[in-house]
C-alpha cells in the first residue's frame, strides 16, 4: 500500500509528527520515529527520487542507519556515478569488504591510502572512509586482506597496525589462510622502528583476536638479513592476543647480529616505555626454520634467532610486567618457544607445547622474578638426536627468584625435563616426568639443579612423579626435596661438598622404586622417611668426596628393600650396601634394611672408618641377608640384625 501511516515520536506512541519525516542535513533521523506493526520504508532524496524501499520494517529497527546504501564489492561502490547513492553524507555497505560500513565524504578533508581511506573513481570530488566495527574493531577484510591463502597481505596488515591506538581491536575472523609473504631483501632492517608485521609503540589495551576457522601463514626470506615479528610491541600495556592461529615459516640465514631474528611475539619493556600486564591466550602457534630443528641450536651466528614469544625488558629498570601465556598450543615446533628475560609476575599457565627440535620449549636468562609455570604439557619428539630442556633457566643469580613449577607434565623422548641454574627461591611440585624409553642412557634426568655458591637458595622439591633421575649440582643451601616419587631412578648429587657449603640440604619422604638410589653429598641435613626399593646400587649413598667429610646429617627412617637386586640380566654382580657412610658425625637411626640375598662384603649398612666426629649408628633393623660392617670412629648399639640385637 502507498497509504501512509501515523509515526510518533516518542515510544509511548502518543505524540504524532509528520510523515514524510524530513533527515537532516547528513542524511539521519535526528530524533526519534516510533509507529506500530510493520511498514514500509520508502527513501527519497532532497529531489523526490528514489533512493531505496525496505519492506517489512518494525519501529525497533528504524535507526540512523537505516538508509544505508549497498555495493556488492568496492570496486563497483568507488566506480559508480549514480548521485542518489553516492554524494557527500552518504553511508555503504560493502559487501565484499566483510560487510563493512564506510561513509563518503569529500576528498578535499582526507588523505587516500587504498586501505581505510578509498578514492572514488566516478565521482573523483568524493572518497570513502572505513566506519570502526562499534567504534573501536578493525576487520582486516574491510581493509581488503583475503584469506584465500594466495593473496599476500603484507602491506595490509601493515596498514592494519597503522591504525592501531589504544583499546582497539584488529579482527581476523574468516573462513581460510591469510597468507603474509616477505621476499630476500625486504625484510625490515633491524636498525629500524619498523620491525613488527603489527607494532604497538606504548599502546594500551589492544587486542588482537580471530575465530577458529581462521589460520595465519607467514614466510619470511632472511637471506639478506633484517628482522621481523609478527607482533613487535615496546612499551605496550594491557595487550592481549585471543584466537590466533599462526605458522611462521622462516628462511635463509638470520644474520649475526643481536636483534636478528624472527618472531612470533616480541614484547619489549625499557625505563622510558615500561610493559605491563599484556596476554596471549587461546592461541594456535608455530615457528620453524626451513634448515630444520638443528638450526641456530649452537651458540653461533645464528644462536637463539628463532623465538615463539620474546619477552624482554632492558636494564637497569625496565621490567616486563605481569605478562601472561594461557592455554595456547605450540605444534610442530623447532625454535625457542618462549624466552623471558627480566620479568617479573609472569605466568605460563595450561599450554600444550609440541616441540620437535633441539630449543628448550622454555627458557629464562637471568632477571626474572616471580614467575609461575604451571599446569602446561610438554611433549618433545624425538628425532634421534639429544635435545636441551623441557624448561630452562639460566643464570638466575640473586636478582631472581619467586618462582613456581607446578602441576605440568613433561613427556620427554630425549633431553631433561627441567634445568635450573644457579637457582634461587624455586618451589617445584606436582610435576609429572615421563620419559617412554629408557634406552637413551642415565643422562636424560628429569630435574637438573644447580645452586649457588654459599647462597641460601630456598629450592624445594616436592611431590613430583618422574621416571628419571634428580641430580643437584653446585654448593648452595636449602635444598629440599621430599615427597616424590622416582620409578627406576635416582636423586643424587654430581661434584662434591666443600667446607661451609652445601648446607641444610632434606632429602625426606621421597620414594625411590626400581633401580633406584638416593646419593647424598652435602654438609648437614637430612637423609629421612625415604623408601628406596629394588637398588642396583647403594641405597644410600653418603661417601665424603672432600677431606673434612660430610658433617651433620641425620638418616633417620629409611625404608631400604633388596639394595643389591641385580636387575640387569647377564650383569655380574657388584658390590653395594644398603646405606654407606663414609663421613664424621651422621646420626644413623631407626632405619628398616631388607636383603633376601647379598654378594660378598656387601652390607645393610656399611661405614669403614669415618673422618671427622663420630657416628652413631642405632636402633636400626636389618632383616634377611643384611648385616652390618663399622670401622672406627663409629658409636653402634641398640641395633637388630636378623632376629637379634647387637648391643
Amino acid at each position: 500500500t502507498t497509504t501512509l501511516s501515523t509515526i510518533y515520536s516518542n515510544e509511548a506512541l502518543t505524540t504524532a509528527q509528520s510523515n514524510p519525516y524530513t533527515l537532516d542535513a547528513n542524511g539521519c533521523i535526528a530524533g526519534d520515529v516510533r509507529y506500530r506493526g510493520l511498514k514500509t520504508l520508502l527513501i527519497k532524496d532532497s529531489l523526490g527520487a528514489h533512493v531505496r524501499t525496505l519492506d517489512n520494517v518494525g519501529s525497533a529497527d528504524v535507526s540512523a542507519d537505516i538508509w544505508v546504501i549497498p555495493f556488492a564489492t568496492m570496486a563497483t561502490a568507488i566506480a559508480s556515478t549514480d548521485a542518489r547513492k553516492i554524494y557527500d553524507g552518504a553511508v555503504l555497505l560493502v559487501k565484499d569488504r566483510a560487510n563493512s560500513t564506510w561513509d563518503v565524504v569529500l576528498s578535499s578533508g582526507v588523505t587516500e591510502n587504498t586501505y581505510d581511506v578509498v578514492q572514488c573513481t566516478g565521482v573523483a570530488t568524493l572518497s570513502l572512509v572505513l566506519r570502526l566495527e562499534n567504534g573501536n574493531t578493525i576487520n582486516v577484510k574491510a581493509l581488503g586482506a583475503k584469506d584465500d591463502g594466495v593473496t599476500n597481505n603484507y602491506l595490509i596488515f601493515k596498514a592494519c597496525s597503522a591504525l592501531l591506538d589504544d583499546y582497539r581491536c584488529v579482527n581476523f575472523d574468516g573462513d581460510g589462510t591469510f597468507l603474509v609473504t616477505v621476499a630476500a631483501g625486504s625484510v625490515p632492517s633491524v636498525s629500524g622502528d619498523d620491525i613488527g608485521i603489527f607494532k604497538l609503540r606504548e599502546h594500551r589495551g589492544v587486542t588482537l583476536k580471530s575465530n577458529a576457522k581462521t589460520k595465519i601463514r607467514i614466510e619470511v626470506d632472511f637471506t639478506s638479513g633484517g628482522s621481523l615479528a609478527f607482533l613487535h610491541a615496546q612499551g605496550a600495556r594491557e595487550f592481549t592476543a585471543q584466537g590466533l592461529n599462526i605458522d611462521y615459516q622462516a628462511s635463509g640465514a638470520i644474520n649475526t647480529g643481536s636483534d636478528c631474528r624472527a618472531t612470533l611475539f616480541h614484547l619489549f619493556s625499557s625505563d622510558t616505555n615500561p610493559s605491563a600486564s599484556n596476554t596471549i591466550r587461546d592461541c594456535t602457534l608455530r615457528i620453524n626454520h626451513a634448515d630444520g630443528p638443528n638450526f641456530g641450536y649452537s651458540e653461533g651466528a645464528d644462536a637463539g634467532k628463532v623465538i615463539g614469544i620474546y619477552c624482554y625488558g632492558d636494564k637497569p629498570g625496565g621490567i616486563v610486567d605481569d605478562f601472561k601465556f594461557i592455554n595456547n598450543t605450540f605444534w610442530d615446533t623447532t625454535a625457542r618457544v618462549v624466552w623471558l628475560w627480566r620479568t617479573r609476575n609472569s605466568v605460563c599457565q595450561g599450554n600444550m607445547f609440541l616441540q620437535s627440535g633441539e630449543y628448550p620449549c622454555f627458557r629464562c636468562l637471568a632477571g626474572n622474578e616471580n614467575l609461575s609455570i604451571i599446569g602446561n604439557t610438554f611433549d618433545m619428539i624425538q628425532d634421534g638426536t639429544f635435545h636441551s630442556a623441557c624448561i630452562a633457566i639460566y643464570a638466575q643469580g640473586t636478582d631472581s627468584y619467586g618462582h613456581v613449577i607446578a602441576d605440568n607434565i613433561f613427556y620427554v623422548a630425549n633431553g631433561k625435563a627441567m634445568e635450573l641454574s644457579e637457582a634461587t627461591h624455586m618451589n617445584i611440585h606436582h610435576n609429572i616426568i615421563y620419559w617412554p624409553s629408557t634406552a637413551l642412557g642415565d643422562q636424560r634426568e628429569g630435574i637438573t639443579l644447580t645452586t649457588l655458591n654459599a647462597e641460601d637458595n630456598h629450592v624445594t622439591i616436592d611431590n613430583n612423579w618422574s621416571n628419571r633421575s634428580f641430580v643437584i649440582l653446585g654448593t648452595g643451601n636449602e635444598i629440599n626435596v621430599t615427597n616424590n616419587t622416582l620409578a627406576g631412578k635416582s636423586i643424587g648429587y654430581s661434584g662434591n661438598a666443600t667446607a661451609g657449603n652445601r648446607l641444610g640440604h632434606n632429602i625426606n619422604g621421597n620414594r625411590v622404586l626400581g633401580a633406584g638410589s638416593i646419593t647424598y653429598n652435602a654438609n648437614s641435613g637430612q637423609c629421612n622417611g625415604n623408601t628406596i626399593k629394588a637398588a642396583e646400587y647403594h641405597g644410600i649413598d653418603m661417601r665424603a668426596t672432600v677431606a673434612t667429610g660430610l658433617q651433620h646429617v641425620q638418616i633417620h627412617d629409611n625404608f631400604i628393600d633388596e639394595f643389591n637386586t641385580l636387575l640387569t640380566a647377564g650383569t655380574a654382580p657388584n658390590t653395594y650396601h644398603g646405606i654407606y657412610i663414609a663421613a664424621g658425625n651422621c646420626d644413623v637411626q631407626s632405619n628398616m634394611i631388607n636383603a633376601d640375598s647379598v654378594v660378598a662384603n656387601s652390607y645393610g649398612i656399611y661405614a669403614p672408618s669415618t673422618s671427622g666426629d663420630k657416628t652413631v649408628i642405632t636402633d636400626n633393623n636389618m632383616r634377611g641377608a643384611a648385616t652390618g660392617n663399622y670401622g672406627a670412629n663409629t658409636i653402634v648399639f641398640n641395633n637388630i640384625v636378623g632376629n637379634a640385637l647387637v648391643p
